[in-house]
């Protein structure tokens, strides 16, 4: 194509100058004689006419190089498909891209097993090569039935993780597309090993629950997000088979709400949740495992408080909201303890178990001077103290002194 362009020969021409312009036309506003008229037309006449061959010689290079343009672009195309070809992600085998698949589908919630094979035959043979792919189920609505039954499929009997996420205003009943969907996943119950609910409670415990028949032997993790209502007597025991479960969190959304559950609480690692000051109390008594516990307590007491503290021998952080809790309990191990809101009863509760508390965090109402600083002398191994309260100038500055010369394991200091 370059080899069969000629440029057109470009002709002569004088350039406009002073002399031949008429210098003092230019510069004045003087009219011109009709001789210097008739010499200024016909110089405009070949200056336009040049103007047009130098247009027509843009307008052949403007094609010329738009045809060298596309000539490029096509090439550069052809050379990165040429180089994919030899790229090394796709020398990886089979088993190592799978293995890298499976970090997609943990930091993912858009069904990522389904996208990536998608892409291509190669990606496709190594995701269905890796049943672990396709264990994280996420309920949606729209989904049809078939998509769920092949991931199913696909994931062969590994342990499950179930996510259900069903709009609060959805209808009580299920529709008949629905009822097959859940009925599946419950089909598959024994292989539940976490477990994540969020919907109207008439849903879960009118309709779903009576599909759950098989022991729920593998559920390590549950979390529960529903309005449960205050008045309602019978507690949540859909999961009381679960004899594996290790961490529940119940209604940390709807905290305002109390969950009662029935569960075999004597395995518990984790727990954080919704409930009754009696509804806590009766779940602690037998949750000696408890390593984590955040009880929120929607209400006050409604039952006598228990004839001895509830021991917890192995709780090693707690959380909580109301501080009257903390006379119902015996926490040797206590590592970190954060309290907010009411903070009535905190300074008798370290002053008992605050000699291994490493860290501490009280935010709310403001407490006594001398209850604060016998807080700072109960803790001398702590090494993160937070005090998110109102402290005068003068409080704030003893703290500062008093933690200064009594904690010294301690690395972070904040106060409001």
């Amino acid at each position: 194509m370059l080899a069969r362009f000629r440029p057109l020969p470009l002709q002569p021409f004088t350039p406009f100058s002073d002399a031949v312009l008429l210098n003092h036309l230019l510069k004045t506003n003087e009219p011109p004689h009709d001789s210097e008229i008739s010499f200024l037309r016909n110089l405009i006449a070949q200056g336009h006419s040049r103007m047009a061959e130098l247009d027509a010689r843009v307008e052949l290079m403007h094609r010329s190089v738009h045809r060298l343009l596309q000539t490029k672009d096509k090439l550069h195309s052809l050379i990165t498909k040429h180089e994919a070809a030899i790229s090394l992600v796709r020398q990886i085998p089979l088993e190592i891209l799978a293995y890298i698949f499976e970090f997609v589908v943990e930091s993912n919630e858009y069904y990522p097993p389904w996208t990536l094979s998608a892409v291509c035959g190669r990606w496709r043979a190594a995701a269905l090569s890796q049943p672990r792919l396709w264990t994280s189920i996420r309920y949606h609505r729209y989904n049809p039935f078939d998509k769920y039954e092949a991931q199913l499929l696909r994931s062969g009997t590994l342990p499950l993780s179930i996510e259900v996420d069903v709009d609060m205003e959805h209808p009580n009943d299920l529709s008949p597309e629905e009822r097959c969907i859940f009925q599946l996943l419950c089909d598959h119950a024994s292989r539940w090993e976490n477990v994540s609910l969020r919907g109207p409670r008439q849903l879960f415990m009118e309709e779903i629950r009576w599909m759950i028949t098989a022991p729920l032997s593998r559920l390590r993790q549950l979390a529960v997000e529903m309005p449960y209502d205050s008045f309602d007597p019978n507690p949540m025991d859909v999961f009381q088979s679960a004899l594996q479960l290790e961490r529940v969190q119940a209604n940390r959304e709807f905290w305002y709400r109390p969950l009662p559950m029935t569960l075999s609480w004597s395995q518990l690692v984790t727990f954080g949740g919704s409930n009754t000051w009696a509804g806590h109390l009766h779940a602690l008594a037998t949750a000696s495992n408890l390593v984590d516990c955040a009880p929120d307590i929607v209400l006050m007491p409604d039952s006598p408080l228990p004839p001895a503290p509830i021991l917890l021998p192995r709780l090693q952080r707690l959380s909580f909201s109301n501080s009257g809790f903390l006379s119902c309990l015996e926490t040797p191990a206590l590592l970190e303890l954060y309290c907010a809101n009411d903070l009535h009863a905190v300074p008798s509760f370290v002053r008992r178990h605050g000699g291994k508390l490493q860290k501490l965090l009280m935010s709310g109402e403001s407490i006594e001077r001398r209850d604060l600083t016998a807080i700072v002398e109960a803790v001398p191994d702590v090494t993160s103290l937070v005090l998110w309260l109102p402290l005068s100038v003068d409080l704030h500055r003893d703290l500062v002194s008093a933690a200064a010369n009594r904690l010294p394991h301690m690395a972070h200091f904040s106060t409001y």
